[in-house]
């Protein structure tokens, strides 16, 4: 087998990764990357030196098959090594979930996905992506925090258990895309708010939307969609409108010609307050704003919506999302 560096052009990235110690490395779930190889098997090998159990956890998929589910070892095997030497397979690597309570923003970082390079008999560019981007920009909802209820360990602390209880994509987000067709990309931590940051001393949105981590600038190109669901966590304060208009201002120097769509958050509170924020900063600024009121999709509680409750707020949105993409064309 030879080894093929986490920089290799064949490899493709998708969401907020950035170089990290001989590494490309993320913190944000829903990112992934992908590459096709030949040969029986291939081993990915990751740096683990710096992540803090619980580890993050990852969806592999391989050929189409059903994705397969692991913490993040030092070497993950694919495939076996007695299979067809002259075929060619595609792999896409997703970062599930992740222990909401260790740092994933200021260095050194207690939970990342360090990808260090994949040994294989050849590695193979991976077949064009065309489809339209869309980014959402969230808190914990966003992110897929307590999607699941059966897979809690009462005898374990909260945190080693968010890697099973957690998964960005049951998410209304990924399921979104996935209905839409559309390329996905992620920033939502928990806790987070335009006013203040969140778990593990993430800072607030407006300060961490132009970066991966502290420091690590996100470089992908303007998004067709960006996507903000934003504000369950600001509930009651006073400075959220000045915020979130920062939040928006953010956004639209890093990305000039993204079209912007605002959800409420679906537990009812700020709508009115962003319906016309939307209206008057469009008025101001000349940016087109899709708004959608997510009023009545799903029952305020639970705070974190189970897998039914994103599917639910997934129909809804991807039929606004859909109008809105034939509308521009």
């Amino acid at each position: 087998m030879e080894f093929y560096r986490y920089d290799s052009p064949q490899i493709r990235y998708t969401g907020r990764f950035a170089p990290y110690c001989g590494t490309m490395s993320t913190t944000q779930c829903g990112s992934y990357f992908e590459f096709r190889y030949s040969g029986g098997a291939c081993v990915l090998a990751f740096d683990t030196s710096r992540t803090c159990a619980a580890y993050p956890h990852l969806y592999f998929e391989v050929d189409g098959c059903p994705r397969v589910e692991a913490g993040v070892e030092e070497f993950i095997r694919v495939g076996s090594e007695d299979g067809d030497k002259d075929a060619v397979h595609s792999v896409r690597v997703i970062f599930k979930s992740a222990d909401e309570f260790r740092h994933r923003w200021y260095l050194p970082l207690d939970s990342v996905v360090a990808f260090k390079g994949v040994y294989c008999d050849s590695l193979i560019e991976p077949l064009p992506d065309e489809r339209m981007t869309v980014e959402f920009v969230g808190d914990s909802i966003t992110e897929g925090v307590l999607i699941d209820t059966g897979c809690f360990v009462p005898w374990r602390t909260d945190g080693a258990n968010r890697v099973y209880v957690d998964d960005v994509t049951a998410t209304y987000a990924w399921l979104t895309a996935e209905k839409l067709g559309l390329r996905p990309f992620f920033l939502a931590h928990g806790g987070d708010g335009v006013t203040h940051g969140g778990s593990a001393d993430s800072p607030d949105t407006v300060t961490s939307y132009p970066y991966c981590f502290d420091g690590a600038e996100a470089t992908y190109p303007d998004p067709d969609l960006i996507v903000i669901n934003i504000g369950t966590n600001d509930r009651g304060r006073p400075d959220f409108e000045e915020r979130y208009i920062m939040l928006l201002d953010e956004i639209r120097r890093l990305h000039p010609s993204s079209r912007l769509v605002i959800l409420p958050p679906f537990i009812g509170c700020w709508t009115g307050k962003l319906k016309e924020i939307a209206s008057r900063y469009e008025k101001e600024t000349g940016c087109p704003i899709l708004f959608v009121d997510t009023d009545g999709w799903i029952s305020p509680e639970p705070l974190h919506p189970l897998r039914d409750g994103h599917r639910a707020v997934a129909e809804n949105l991807s039929k606004a999302l859909g109008a809105f993409i034939e509308s521009i064309g």
